[in-house]
């Protein structure tokens, strides 16, 4: 069987498929991917085939102009209704990062002929080019503990965008309006659950439950990852994204947030973006007690860690708990404050919001989550009950009967 993965690009979209990929690949199928050209490199680290497709959106000057950066409850507003507000916001650029790859992602599939096409949630070029097709679309979702559907005119799903609608009928098609299938691999003691509601609006299409596998790219294990920690080593890092989101700030913050911790008897890891080197801006004059890196697949450093510090990413969530280590969130934005708040649920570390985190507070909890041993516990239940998911195998097998 012949089998399309479709993502723009950035590794927090991408590297949450790749697992299924290799387990597709590894039962005897073929693979390939399309993405925009930002898809080359972590489609390389991935070790798979594919072909870089159409070209990149324009996000910084989008990022520029303040549209995506989410802003606080106003007055009066319900949580609902600013998560609303930020979903309209990012809504536009998954758009244009259709209109930048979906002619060729369909010219693509038309030439290759897949039967099965599974695509990352905000890259419509996938079922785009499906629908082009007459097979079988697959939503293989991030991990978040709660989805929120951006081709929804609400976050409920009542209706879908016209901007989603137009990006089918340009090609004579009806717009998707649920996959054929769900891949979910957030475990169950982390998904969301409100007072009232649904956790989100998946439709009548089966979900399939699949066990999270750590992937955060290639590197080398450096000496010092191997050898014992003198002291308890905890690791912080603000993610991929979280600076394009938030802006400069973050990495004034991500200083506050590291003297605090290094104020500790511990050992501090700070992964270091390309955007915010060590040498410069808020990042000089470390304390002795702190050790940057530059780009590591993050399971090398949660997996020799005592504890790991982070601002929500869903990929630093699953990546600490599959290694069964204790976190803390430190959140601004709604992906962030779901899932931080499901953390601090599921007993394996405290969620601080962020205009709460002060030095003192930010010090309290990697302290608590050193020395008090029910977040270790809690930390290995997690692990083991991601171990128990369904493999990506059995994914597969399922996928198949659906094809």
């Amino acid at each position: 069987m012949r089998v399309l993965f479709t993502s723009y690009g950035t590794r927090p979209h991408f590297f949450p498929m790749v697992p299924l990929a290799w387990a597709f690949q590894a039962a005897g199928h073929d693979v390939r991917v399309v993405g925009a050209p930002a898809i080359a490199e972590p489609m390389r680290e991935a070790g798979l085939l594919g072909q870089a497709v159409g070209r990149d959106a324009d996000i910084a000057a989008f990022m520029a102009s303040g549209a995506f950066r989410p802003k606080p409850p106003q007055p009066g507003e319900t949580t609902e209704e600013n998560l609303a507000r930020f979903v309209d916001g990012i809504a536009p650029i998954a758009f244009l990062r259709c209109e930048g790859m979906v002619e060729e992602t369909v010219a693509f599939a038309r030439a290759w002929q897949p039967e099965l096409v599974v695509y990352d949630p905000v890259t419509y070029a996938g079922p785009v080019a499906a629908q082009v097709l007459g097979v079988p679309a697959v939503c293989n979702l991030y991990g978040m503990v709660r989805h929120f559907r951006v081709e929804s005119d609400s976050i409920w799903g009542t209706g879908l965008r016209p901007d989603y609608v137009k990006q089918f009928t340009r090609f004579g098609v009806e717009p998707l309006v649920n996959p054929a299938a769900w891949i979910d691999p957030c475990p169950p003691s982390l998904r969301w659950r409100p007072e009232d509601g649904p956790s989100s609006h998946l439709g009548d299409a089966p979900k399939h439950d699949m066990q999270f596998v750590r992937f955060n790219g290639s590197g080398s294990v450096e000496n010092w990852l191997v050898e014992p920690a003198e002291k308890p080593r905890v690791v912080f890092t603000w993610g991929t994204t979280q600076e394009k989101k938030l802006g400069p700030e973050v990495v004034r913050f991500a200083r506050q947030a590291i003297d605090a911790i290094a104020g500790l008897d511990v050992e501090v890891i700070v992964t270091v973006a390309t955007t915010a080197q060590p040498d410069g801006g808020d990042l000089t004059d470390l304390p002795a007690n702190v050790r940057t890196v530059q780009w590591t697949p993050f399971q090398l450093l949660a997996d020799t860690s005592a504890a790991v510090v982070h601002l929500g990413g869903t990929g630093m969530m699953l990546t600490t708990a599959a290694c069964g280590k204790p976190q803390v969130a430190i959140t601004a934005i709604p992906e962030g404050i779901f899932n931080g708040e499901r953390i601090a649920a599921a007993g394996v570390g405290p969620h601080l919001p962020q205009d709460e985190a002060d030095t003192e507070a930010i010090r309290k909890a990697v302290k608590a989550v050193l020395e008090d041993p029910a977040y270790a516990s809690a930390a290995r239940d997690l692990r083991a009950e991601i171990e128990a998911q369904p493999r990506t195998s059995e994914v597969v097998r399922r996928l198949e009967e659906l094809v």
